[in-house]
């Protein structure tokens, strides 16, 4: 039997419609084999989650100025860059380089940025690079740690925990997920479903709508555990989401209760949390248009480093519906010590 497995992608692979006022999936919105350049003056910033975004003046070939909309990545995703502060504000002069949408939607999609005062930002990209001058502003942050810190091995599993760049979900950013998830063993009742997807109006996180799971799993915001009434809590930044693992030994007696994070049951194997879970009755294995019916069954694998500094993260989703064969999923965490949880409260563009 062929092993199919999805390493998990954790960048910016999703973006808003304005126009739409929507959050969609960003290669669904935007064509990323082209990048365009713009400069203008920043009118209006709306510095928010799940995305930022300013409005830029530029001048129009016929001399009449153009409105765009710059859409960037959420606040969450910036702070775990280091970057905490509006990086530009009404009235700045700047330059940027970005994504144009697949719609008429007089979007773009940010990449580089080169500020008033003369600094350039590269905001997005796994290989992207320098546009404007020949030296970006350094990565600096949590999402860019290379090893996480094991100086606390007795906080095991109850910390905070943050995705580095380095542990990927669910593709590269410069692939469109729209296609090559087409490479997952769907049944041909999945594929149809897949098939007729409009990210325009299907996309189930329209709005600021919550995600469920597995999809909740690609989030790659700082996330913390900690415990409740005898039971594991995983409090996950984006979207404010709070997952309940049920343990002791009369956890898997109780009736389970359908929603969109199903009802979880856990056990602990040594350093490993194994976590199943069932009754998702989200409808959904992604935001791209895969479905997942409400007998999928998903096995989570949480395993701790000794030294407490890094924690991996495997997926099994079994759902003969959907897959024809199981579907694993994996990714890993680190440890860097001084992140935080902080509230995400998503925002609808236009409200």
């Amino acid at each position: 039997m062929t092993r199919w497995t999805l390493t998990l992608f954790l960048g910016a692979v999703a973006g808003p419609s304005a126009a739409a006022s929507a959050h969609h999936s960003f290669a669904a919105n935007f064509r990323v084999d082209t990048v365009i350049e713009l400069e203008g003056e920043v009118v209006e910033v709306r510095w928010q989650n799940p995305h930022i975004e300013f409005d830029l003046r530029v001048d129009g070939e016929a001399g009449e100025a153009e409105v765009w909309t710059v859409e960037s990545q959420s606040i969450s995703g910036l702070r775990v860059r280091d970057i905490t502060e509006p990086f530009v504000i009404p009235g700045d002069r700047i330059r940027i380089a970005g994504n144009p949408p697949r719609r008429d939607s007089g979007n773009v999609y940010l990449s580089n940025i080169l500020l008033a005062g003369g600094e350039e930002l590269v905001l997005r990209g796994r290989d992207a690079a320098p546009r404007f001058t020949d030296r970006a502003a350094p990565d600096t942050g949590a999402r860019f740690a290379t090893e996480g810190d094991g100086s606390s091995p007795e906080l095991g599993l109850f910390r905070v925990w943050t995705t580095p760049a380095a542990s990927p979900f669910p593709f590269p950013e410069d692939q469109n997920p729209a296609l090559a998830r087409t490479d997952f063993p769907l049944t041909a009742e999945a594929r149809a479903v897949l098939e007729a997807f409009d990210p325009f109006a299907d996309d189930p996180t329209l709005d600021c709508a919550l995600k469920g799971m597995p999809t909740i799993m690609e989030q790659p915001y700082p996330m913390r555990f900690f415990e409740q009434d005898g039971n594991i809590v995983m409090h996950m930044e984006e979207y404010d989401t709070m997952r309940t693992f049920h343990m002791g030994p009369g956890a898997s007696e109780v009736e389970p209760v359908p929603g969109i994070l199903g009802h979880s049951v856990a056990r602990w194997v040594g350093q490993t949390l194994i976590v199943e879970t069932t009754r998702v009755d989200w409808g959904w294995f992604d935001t791209v248009g895969i479905p997942m019916s409400e007998d999928a069954r998903l096995v989570e694998l949480f395993t701790l480093a000794p030294d407490g500094s890094r924690l991996d993260w495997r997926m099994r989703v079994t759902d003969p519906a959907t897959f024809t064969e199981p579907v694993e999923l994996s990714k890993y965490f680190l440890y860097v010590p001084g992140v935080e949880v902080h509230p995400f409260d998503c925002t609808v563009s236009g409200d």
